[in-house]
């Protein structure tokens, strides 16, 4: 049930910020997509900077540049739908 939780609130999350770039992009006559690195810096940049850090310090290095890179520039509410709808589908394990 936690699971299906957590798929629903990721996915409502999703749904805000798809209506959000879909507004902006409406009133803008652009299209105007915010990327999740740029909502994260918004809402918590100490937080950003100190998972970079984490990331590059401890980790490795390479995954920065090579992953983490890629999924702070793609749309914001694309990682929350692919997680959410992966979470929403994955099969109940059998008790």
């Amino acid at each position: 049930m936690i699971r299906l939780g957590v798929a629903a609130l990721l996915l409502a999350i999703a749904l805000i910020w798809l209506g959000d770039d879909a507004m902006n992009s409406f009133a803008g006559d652009i299209l105007a997509i915010k990327p999740l690195g740029a909502r994260w810096f918004e809402i918590h940049a100490d937080s950003l900077n100190l998972f970079q850090a984490v990331v590059q310090r401890y980790i490795w290095p390479g995954l920065w540049d090579g992953a983490v890179v890629r999924v702070l520039q793609s749309p914001a509410w694309l990682p929350f739908l692919v997680v959410g709808s992966v979470l929403m589908i994955w099969p109940r394990r059998a008790p």
